[in-house]
């Protein structure tokens, strides 16, 4: 059995923050499929060659990517959102998932740290069970959950209050936090 690899798919344009938000979301699903994946293949297969650069794979990035995507949207377009929303109150349900979503990229980071480690292992070739105690399952389920809810929460609300300004203020920011 091999494991499915995200490809290396082209990306959208930093220019167009949206779009590139809504592509890390489609990468952070892939990996945590990927992490579904090494949960059923490492009992059954063992420490292949795939598993460990699978393992290696998330491990690259959930520690450069996933916080740089973090960091776009809390420093950036849920503030933005928040500002251009004020206090309209078509925008109140936005607002309270915006700040709920928010809280919950603290836990999810902790969450890595707990798997980070497993993951490293893996990558080393040291056996381990990588789903213990439903560690690596939760973690794969609560970010894709978690990244949904934005979509469905959030992001929609983007398209209507930002103006093409502050998107480019914001693409800005994001091609500078890739730069460093």
């Amino acid at each position: 059995m091999s494991l499915r690899l995200p490809g290396h798919e082209e990306l959208p344009s930093l220019e167009t923050p949206l779009e590139m938000l809504l592509a890390c979301h489609g990468r952070v699903r892939k990996f945590c499929h990927v992490i579904q994946q090494l949960v059923t293949h490492l009992p059954q297969h063992g420490l292949t060659a795939d598993a460990r650069q699978a393992a290696g794979n998330v491990i690259r990035y959930f520690d450069l990517a996933a916080p740089r995507h973090h960091a776009d949207e809390e420093d950036d377009l849920f503030p933005a959102l928040l500002l251009a929303a004020g206090e309209q109150v078509e925008f109140a349900a936005m607002r309270a998932a915006l700040l709920a979503l928010q809280h919950e990229h603290e836990p999810l980071g902790l969450l890595w740290q707990q798997l980070r480690p497993r993951l490293q292992a893996i990558h080393d070739g040291h056996w381990l069970e990588l789903n213990e105690g439903e560690l690596a399952s939760r973690f794969a389920a609560d970010y894709i959950a978690h990244a949904a809810r934005e979509e469905a929460e959030v992001y929609p609300a983007a398209t209507q209050l930002l103006s093409t300004d502050v998107l480019a203020r914001i693409a800005e920011q994001m091609v500078a936090r890739r730069r460093h």
